[in-house]
């Protein structure tokens, strides 16, 4: 299984929870007196990184998810003894106790 560099997201998601807090403003000039994301002191630059970060594995688990159930829909559909692959067992499918049965 790969690894994915999450820096990329991080910085969008981060962004975007910014840009969603200065467009949330209702007071044009107070809007104004926040600077434009590139502008960013670095110190609360990191602090929006951080909160994006705390995302990142709230993300990965819905992907999974959905990978398994992808995976899932695939089999009862014939996908994946077409491709030779039916009776594996779901690589994404948690094993154990979770929530997985929404």
């Amino acid at each position: 299984m790969t690894t994915t560099d999450t820096d990329a997201l991080t910085e969008r998601i981060a962004r975007a929870y910014y840009e969603n807090r200065v467009a949330a403003i209702e007071s044009e000039q107070e809007r104004q007196s926040w600077p434009a994301w590139e502008d960013h002191e670095k110190a609360d630059a990191d602090e929006w990184r951080d909160a994006a970060a705390s995302a990142l594995p709230i993300i990965a688990e819905e992907v999974r998810k959905a990978k398994a159930e992808a995976w899932d829909d695939g089999e009862a559909s014939g996908l994946t003894e077409a491709a030779g692959g039916h009776g594996w067992p779901n690589p994404y499918r948690e094993t154990g106790d979770s929530d997985e049965h929404r």
